[in-house]
């Protein structure tokens, strides 16, 4: 995800929610450093958040101009 997608900046917000979080991303690309795409989710996930979030975003593409799809 890193690599692969045009990423300027990500901010993640995460509240704990029980036994997991409630997290939510917002990728700001590199052509526009607008927010091209944002997604909240909740995991269970506490040690490697990173890797839910890449996750979550693993089949996105360089158009990231529509929501992530239900399968992710």
């Amino acid at each position: 995800m890193w690599e692969v997608l045009p990423i300027h900046r990500i901010m993640v917000v995460g509240v704990r929610n029980d036994d997991g979080f409630d997290v939510t991303v917002f990728i700001f690309d590199r052509f526009s450093y607008n927010v091209s795409r944002a997604a909240f989710f909740r995991t269970d996930v506490e040690k490697d958040m990173r890797a839910a979030i890449a996750n979550r975003f693993k089949d996105s593409c360089w158009d990231l101009s529509g929501p992530p799809s239900d399968s992710d």
